[in-house]
Protein backbone atom coordinates (compact mmCIF):
# COMPACT_ATOMS: atom_id res chain seq x y z
CA UNK A 1 0.00 0.00 0.00
CA UNK A 2 1.07 3.79 -0.82
CA UNK A 3 1.97 5.67 1.95
CA UNK A 4 1.68 8.86 -0.07
CA UNK A 5 -1.01 11.05 0.54
CA UNK A 6 -4.18 10.44 -1.06
CA UNK A 7 -6.37 13.55 -3.24
CA UNK A 8 -9.30 15.01 -2.09
CA UNK A 9 -10.82 13.44 -5.10
CA UNK A 10 -9.35 10.15 -4.60
CA UNK A 11 -10.80 10.26 -0.66
CA UNK A 12 -14.36 11.20 -2.01
CA UNK A 13 -14.22 8.70 -4.41
CA UNK A 14 -13.61 6.41 -1.66
CA UNK A 15 -15.75 7.67 0.14
CA UNK A 16 -18.96 7.44 -2.01
CA UNK A 17 -17.84 4.02 -2.21
CA UNK A 18 -18.02 3.27 1.38
CA UNK A 19 -21.69 4.86 1.40
CA UNK A 20 -23.08 2.87 -1.06
CA UNK A 21 -22.90 0.19 1.44
CA UNK A 22 -19.18 -0.85 0.62
CA UNK A 23 -16.48 -1.82 3.89
CA UNK A 24 -13.98 0.36 4.35
CA UNK A 25 -11.05 -2.20 3.49
CA UNK A 26 -12.84 -2.47 0.24
CA UNK A 27 -12.97 1.66 -0.19
CA UNK A 28 -9.18 1.44 0.82
CA UNK A 29 -8.40 -1.05 -1.45
CA UNK A 30 -9.76 1.04 -4.29
CA UNK A 31 -7.39 4.03 -3.99
CA UNK A 32 -4.55 1.71 -2.85
CA UNK A 33 -4.19 2.66 0.88
CA UNK A 34 -4.90 0.84 4.35
CA UNK A 35 -8.13 0.75 5.57
CA UNK A 36 -6.91 2.53 8.65
CA UNK A 37 -5.32 5.31 6.74
CA UNK A 38 -8.74 6.06 4.62
CA UNK A 39 -10.68 5.92 8.54
CA UNK A 40 -8.05 8.45 9.52
CA UNK A 41 -8.88 10.81 6.57
CA UNK A 42 -12.86 10.29 6.80
CA UNK A 43 -12.17 11.39 10.55
CA UNK A 44 -10.11 14.52 9.57
CA UNK A 45 -11.97 15.69 6.97
CA UNK A 46 -15.58 15.12 9.52
CA UNK A 47 -16.91 13.02 7.20
CA UNK A 48 -20.03 11.09 8.43
CA UNK A 49 -19.06 7.68 9.07
CA UNK A 50 -21.57 4.52 9.38
CA UNK A 51 -21.40 2.46 12.84
CA UNK A 52 -20.85 -1.24 13.23
CA UNK A 53 -23.37 -3.29 11.08
CA UNK A 54 -26.76 -2.75 12.21
CA UNK A 55 -28.99 -5.28 10.52
CA UNK A 56 -31.43 -6.77 12.62
CA UNK A 57 -31.22 -10.48 14.01
CA UNK A 58 -34.46 -12.38 13.23
CA UNK A 59 -35.86 -14.97 15.24
CA UNK A 60 -37.75 -17.94 13.87
CA UNK A 61 -39.42 -20.79 15.99
CA UNK A 62 -37.27 -19.26 18.82
CA UNK A 63 -33.97 -19.21 17.30
CA UNK A 64 -31.58 -16.04 16.86
CA UNK A 65 -30.44 -15.55 13.28
CA UNK A 66 -28.55 -12.90 12.06
CA UNK A 67 -26.40 -11.97 9.06
CA UNK A 68 -23.11 -13.29 7.78
CA UNK A 69 -20.90 -11.56 5.55
CA UNK A 70 -22.31 -12.63 2.45
CA UNK A 71 -25.77 -11.36 3.21
CA UNK A 72 -27.56 -14.87 4.40
CA UNK A 73 -29.62 -15.31 7.87
CA UNK A 74 -27.10 -17.76 9.86
CA UNK A 75 -28.13 -19.09 13.35
CA UNK A 76 -26.18 -17.64 15.92
CA UNK A 77 -25.79 -20.79 18.41
CA UNK A 78 -25.62 -23.94 18.16
CA UNK A 79 -24.94 -25.71 14.83
CA UNK A 80 -24.68 -22.22 12.62
CA UNK A 81 -27.09 -23.24 9.82
CA UNK A 82 -28.75 -20.95 7.62
CA UNK A 83 -32.39 -19.88 7.75
CA UNK A 84 -33.85 -20.31 4.24
CA UNK A 85 -32.02 -24.15 4.63
CA UNK A 86 -33.67 -24.13 7.72
CA UNK A 87 -37.40 -22.81 6.76
CA UNK A 88 -37.54 -25.18 3.52
CA UNK A 89 -36.95 -28.26 5.38
CA UNK A 90 -39.51 -27.41 7.57
CA UNK A 91 -42.17 -26.66 5.09
CA UNK A 92 -40.98 -29.16 2.25
CA UNK A 93 -38.60 -31.73 3.79
CA UNK A 94 -35.41 -32.65 3.56
CA UNK A 95 -33.26 -31.39 1.00
CA UNK A 96 -31.77 -33.75 -1.02
CA UNK A 97 -28.16 -34.65 -1.34
CA UNK A 98 -25.82 -32.99 -4.14
CA UNK A 99 -28.90 -30.07 -4.03
CA UNK A 100 -28.99 -26.84 -2.84
CA UNK A 101 -31.82 -23.76 -1.66
CA UNK A 102 -31.73 -20.92 -3.21
CA UNK A 103 -33.72 -17.71 -3.36
CA UNK A 104 -35.74 -17.29 -6.31
CA UNK A 105 -36.16 -13.43 -6.47
CA UNK A 106 -32.09 -13.45 -5.67
CA UNK A 107 -33.02 -11.38 -2.82
CA UNK A 108 -31.33 -13.15 0.36
CA UNK A 109 -33.00 -11.55 3.41
CA UNK A 110 -36.61 -12.96 1.87
CA UNK A 111 -36.53 -15.95 3.36
CA UNK A 112 -40.51 -16.98 2.40
CA UNK A 113 -41.23 -20.68 1.74
CA UNK A 114 -42.72 -19.37 -1.99
CA UNK A 115 -39.11 -17.57 -2.59
CA UNK A 116 -37.10 -20.77 -2.06
CA UNK A 117 -36.78 -23.53 -4.49
CA UNK A 118 -34.02 -26.35 -5.07
CA UNK A 119 -31.76 -27.30 -7.62
CA UNK A 120 -28.30 -29.32 -8.22
CA UNK A 121 -25.45 -27.82 -7.09
CA UNK A 122 -23.97 -27.37 -10.96
CA UNK A 123 -27.54 -25.87 -12.09
CA UNK A 124 -27.15 -23.45 -9.34
CA UNK A 125 -23.10 -22.63 -10.47
CA UNK A 126 -24.58 -22.48 -14.38
CA UNK A 127 -27.69 -19.76 -13.12
CA UNK A 128 -25.18 -17.99 -11.32
CA UNK A 129 -22.33 -18.02 -13.24
CA UNK A 130 -18.20 -17.45 -12.78
CA UNK A 131 -18.89 -13.96 -14.08
CA UNK A 132 -15.93 -11.43 -14.02
CA UNK A 133 -13.70 -14.09 -11.45
CA UNK A 134 -10.08 -14.53 -11.96
CA UNK A 135 -10.42 -17.41 -14.43
CA UNK A 136 -13.18 -15.94 -16.82
CA UNK A 137 -11.62 -12.34 -17.32
CA UNK A 138 -8.70 -14.11 -19.24
CA UNK A 139 -11.33 -15.82 -20.98
CA UNK A 140 -14.03 -13.41 -22.46
CA UNK A 141 -10.35 -11.23 -23.29
CA UNK A 142 -9.31 -14.02 -25.48
CA UNK A 143 -12.66 -14.01 -27.42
Amino acid sequence: MSKKKKSNRQIMKAYKFYLSGSPVSEAAKSIGISRQMLWNYFKEKGLQLKGRCSREKVSYKGERYSFDKYGYLKKTTGNREYLHRKIYRDKKGEIPKGYCVFHINGDKTNCSIENLDIETISENVKRRGFKNNQFTKSLSEDL
